[in-house]
């Protein structure tokens, strides 16, 4: 419940709590965080802080989808989370899975194991930053030590 001005109800802490994560999973430091979510939806700083705090959220369907679209982000995911793809790479990997061969979806479980290893690391980080496409994934994924 609301005590005041400055105290206001965090009813939408889910929609910031995904909000942090595509600002995390796009590496976007604190001190730029309401600046970036200002310009991805077309929103003033304050209301993208009142985003980020989760005390607000886009009012309305074409201003989440402003604020998705401008963060890479499926407008769903951030309206609603789930476990539906959270980003387009997102989307585009699944779908490469799909079309994988069972020993290839194999490779993918075994390398997805072994995240502990500093090589798989960059490998998902690599593949993350666009830098390496599924496939390149999977083929460097076999050389990864247990």
């Amino acid at each position: 419940m609301s005590t005041g001005a400055n105290n206001k109800q965090v009813r939408f802490s889910d929609f910031a709590d995904r909000l942090d994560w595509a600002l995390n999973n796009a590496g976007v430091e604190s001190p730029r965080r309401a600046q970036r979510v200002a310009e991805a939806g077309g929103v003033s700083r304050d209301t993208a802080r009142r985003y980020l705090k989760g005390t607000s959220r886009p009012r309305t369907l074409s201003g989440m989808a402003r604020l998705a679209d401008g963060l890479h982000l499926f407008v769903g995911w951030l309206a609603c989370g789930g476990n539906v793809p959270r980003t387009h790479d997102e989307l585009e990997f699944l779908s490469d899975a799909m079309r994988m061969s069972q020993e290839d979806q194999d490779k993918m479980l075994r390398m997805m194991s072994r995240l502990k290893s500093g090589e798989a690391r960059h490998l998902v980080r690599d593949f993350d930053a666009g830098r390496l496409t599924a496939r390149e994934l999977l083929d460097r994924a076999g050389g990864v030590a247990l």
